[in-house]
């Protein structure tokens, strides 16, 4: 299984595009903002969906007494996580799909 970063997907898409009207410093832009808008939008405590792939949302997680293994106890304050929900759509696909490990 093969580790795919944010280069790699700009490269398939360049190489994908039949004319190349798109260059890839826009396409990292445009990746870039659709990240930061994401973000933006979670920061804010909005739920984004994005079709085909699945849903963000902001999750609250209360205070909680966590136990280390030396025996000692931390309160972890209470705080938010971001949550991703795939689409069905994306669920379907990878439903099958052989995962080594």
């Amino acid at each position: 299984m093969e580790n795919i970063t944010t280069n790699k997907i700009i490269d398939r898409l360049y190489s994908d595009q039949l004319e190349k009207k798109i260059h890839k410093k826009e396409m990292q832009a445009i990746i870039a903002a659709f990240v930061l808008a994401i973000r933006e939008e979670l920061k804010q405590g909005n739920k984004v969906s994005v079709a085909g792939l699945g849903t963000f949302t902001v999750k609250a997680k209360p205070e909680a007494v966590k136990h280390l293994p030396s025996g000692a106890s931390v309160t972890v304050p209470a705080h938010a996580v971001a949550k991703f929900s795939a689409s069905k759509y994306l669920a379907d696909e990878v439903y099958s799909t052989k995962v080594e490990g």
